[in-house]
């Protein structure tokens, strides 16, 4: 990732160049139709826990991050 952006960065390399020569596709996943409302419930369950929980998971975040827990 750092070596495509350092590329694109200098003008050594352009989107199509990357795309094509270093770009692979290993797998293709394709959505099940028949889980799409189980999908959406967990989804709407997430977005009521989001707000309530955010400031929260950011604060443990930083704390991972500052070295406070390892």
């Amino acid at each position: 990732g750092d070596a495509f952006l350092a590329g694109l960065a200098v003008g050594w390399l352009d989107i199509a160049t990357l795309l094509r020569d270093w770009v692979r596709t290993a797998r293709h996943f394709v959505p099940d139709p028949a889980r799409h409302s189980t999908y959406r419930e967990y989804y709407a369950v997430y977005r009521e826990l989001y707000p309530q929980t955010c400031a929260a998971m950011h604060r443990l975040a930083h704390l991972a991050r500052d070295g406070v827990v390892s």
